[in-house]
């Protein structure tokens, strides 16, 4: 049988439009930690969102190597496009050839 929550488990449920462990904290205490939370919930949302384009960005960097390599360039042709393109120093172009 599965426990859903409670001291025993020692995990809480989420429930809609509530946040983890937002029902042990009390209405008074809910409305002085609510900015802090929304601070805290919009600084990961940013931080995951910065780390998702830096991959996408990996990822489009690796399949312009790969593209260009399909098309026969030489190793000193794809750093030239790549720096070109995607403004990235010399060193940071070899990590992806």
């Amino acid at each position: 049988m599965r426990r859903r929550h409670g001291a025993r488990t020692g995990c809480s449920v989420e429930r809609k439009g509530q946040r983890k462990g937002e029902k042990d904290m009390g209405p008074a205490l809910m409305e002085i930690m609510e900015p802090e939370l929304r601070q805290a919930e919009d600084r990961g949302r940013e931080a995951g969102m910065r780390e998702g384009m830096r991959e996408g960005m990996r990822e489009g960097i690796r399949g312009t190597v790969n593209v260009l390599r399909g098309l026969g360039l030489e190793r000193e042709q794809i750093r030239e496009a790549v720096m070109r393109q995607y403004g990235l120093t010399e060193l940071e172009t070899t990590m992806y050839l």
